[in-house]
């Protein structure tokens, strides 16, 4: 089954940005923690990062209401391109570490906040380049590339900063992201036209994809699953993660990169799996849902009450499966039961609640790592999985009612 070119540009252009997000996370944290010394204010980067992102993606509506995907997803890269060139030629200038460090904030925050609106935009571009029978599979290939490419990006970006430094590795990143953006050019979207529309505030405009997010009987149960899997993987942090290598397996900080490579590893071969199954899982979305959470809940228990390493890297590795294929099948979900003009906009309000429940769940675990046992931090993810499996059985009823959009066909 062949996919369009437009595709395969999208294809391209996305697994550079993210080999260019891995390296320019590794070269900002460095270059953070050699100006201040601080491993506290290294850590900010995410969490400045994800409220970036949330305000971006709240005001993304008023954007996709005006504007076309395509185009808006060429300014969210270019942007990025852009900045980060003016952040390299920044460095260069600014000696005074007191005054380049609020330099290197400011650059974090608004490249965090061009970013913000560019997964939506894609997630809402692959149904207009696919045809409906090729969507799971699509999907498969573009988060499989994902995962391949960021443990690339991970596995040679700290090797590249340690040879070359920090601000080789961001010229690197914005030459990546150069090219991504250039490859965009080449995409043809055959649903380009933009009906005219009633005129409506901001804030309708703003309320519209939570709106139809949480009166859809499907998406709202398909968003509390996505609320409740991005509660229970903010476990996998680094703080986290290395307090459970240092507390529970008693191994050396290695064992941290050991574990995140298996994972990586994990869902590189579950997207395979995803793809060469792809007709069997478009028809079995709902029992794809239930039947992995039903094993993430096993798997996460296994990994934080285990406490001999290979079988913790065994049940991470495997843990990947469960993850990339409810990622999967999620978001093909809600490509399915909502149409060309609305997607966007609700995209922008999922991304938006899955990137609250990180946010909040990530200082929940660091809290509940710090007071108590980090083993208990596995359980808090168990419990927030079976919420989720819960919720995935009652899909089917949900589905029951509701009827597709058949017409999202390239």
């Amino acid at each position: 089954m062949k996919y369009s070119y437009s595709f395969k540009f999208l294809w391209l252009g996305q697994s550079l940005a993210n080999l260019a997000d891995a390296f320019y996370m590794i070269a900002i944290v460095t270059f953070i923690y050699g100006i201040t010394d601080s491993a506290a204010i290294s850590a900010l980067i995410p969490v400045i990062r994800i409220v970036a992102k949330f305000i971006s993606n709240f005001f993304s509506p008023l954007l996709t209401e005006r504007y076309r995907l395509l185009p808006l997803l060429i300014a969210s890269q270019g942007s990025q391109t852009l900045l980060l060139i003016m952040f390299i030629f920044s460095i260069l200038q600014w000696k005074e570490e007191h005054f380049l460090i609020w330099i290197v904030w400011l650059f974090i925050i608004l490249l965090a906040f061009f970013d913000g609106w560019s997964n939506p935009a894609r997630n809402s571009l692959v149904p207009r380049l696919v045809k409906k029978e090729q969507l799971v599979k699509a999907n498969g290939l573009l988060s499989t590339s994902d995962q391949t490419v960021l443990l690339i990006g991970w596995a040679f970006g700290g090797l590249l900063v340690d040879l070359t430094g920090s601000q080789t590795v961001l010229v690197l990143t914005a030459i990546c992201f150069m090219i991504s953006t250039v490859s965009l050019f080449w995409i043809h979207d055959p649903n380009n036209t933009r009906k005219p529309s009633e005129k409506r505030s901001h804030m309708e405009i703003m309320k519209e994809g939570w709106h139809l997010l949480f009166s859809h009987s499907l998406l709202k149960r398909v968003a509390m699953i996505d609320f409740l899997d991005y509660t229970a993987s903010s476990v996998w942090i680094g703080a986290i993660t290395l307090t459970y290598v240092d507390k529970v397996l008693h191994e050396p900080h290695s064992w941290w990169g050991l574990l995140n490579s298996g994972y990586f590893l994990g869902t590189m071969i579950a997207g395979v799996l995803v793809i060469r199954y792809s007709k069997y899982i478009e028809k079995k979305l709902i029992s794809t849902l239930f039947l992995m959470s039903f094993v993430a809940i096993l798997l996460k228990l296994i990994f934080g009450f285990v406490t001999i390493p290979i079988v913790s890297l065994i049940a991470i590795f495997l843990l990947g499966f469960p993850y990339q294929a409810k990622g999967i099948a999620k978001k093909t979900m809600y490509q399915l039961h909502t149409s060309f003009d609305t997607m966007p906009k609700v995209f922008s309000a999922q991304y938006a609640l899955c990137l609250v429940a990180y946010g909040s769940s990530c200082y929940l675990m660091g809290w509940v790592a710090d007071h108590f046992s980090v083993q208990w931090v596995y359980v808090i993810a168990a419990l927030a999985t079976a919420g989720s499996t819960v919720v995935s059985y009652s899909l089917k009823k949900a589905q029951a009612k509701s009827i597709p959009f058949h017409s999202q066909q390239a």
